[in-house]
């Protein structure tokens, strides 16, 4: 946060960090404007693994974050938060290529439709099927039903 503050004029906003991330997400930044507060969070496999990513990358991008609602200079990963990210030495990419564990392991059933097609569900739509609940396949036309239940896909 000194090289923002030396380059933006931050007022009394304040930042906390959190390491309390999980999954996919290397980090995360909310604005609390009429708290003057920011919140970044990190994902502490993401700094177990790639600690001078996190500090060199992802650091100063949820910064640039803060940086750009607080001053209303950009918005999401708009251009105006783009040359905020790059002023505070992140690359300005959108997304990391860190190979994090997901947070949850999602589960695939695969069914066969009334037309013979093969199609693998969520456990949401799976758990609908099984309550009675039936699904019509817009290309072909054919009916999902419980009973069409393969099994779980690998």
């Amino acid at each position: 946060m000194t090289l923002a503050r030396q380059l933006y004029d931050l007022g009394d906003l304040k930042a906390v960090v959190r390491f309390d991330l999980k999954g996919k997400t290397a980090g995360w930044a909310i604005l609390e404007r009429k708290k003057a507060l920011g919140t970044i969070r990190l994902n502490i496999e993401a700094c177990r693994v790639a600690l001078d990513d996190m500090l060199d990358d992802t650091i100063p991008h949820e910064i640039a974050h803060l940086v750009a609602e607080w001053t209303r200079r950009g918005h999401g990963h708009d251009e105006g938060w783009r040359r905020i990210a790059i002023s505070l030495g992140s690359t300005g990419q959108r997304c990391h290529t860190l190979d994090l564990t997901p947070a949850r392991k999602t589960r695939r059933f695969r069914y066969r439709a009334t037309c013979g097609t093969e199609i693998a569900l969520s456990s949401v739509r799976h758990n609908k099927l099984r309550k009675g609940k039936t699904f019509k396949l817009r290309d072909t036309g054919g009916i999902l039903t419980a009973s069409g239940l393969i099994g779980e896909a690998m």
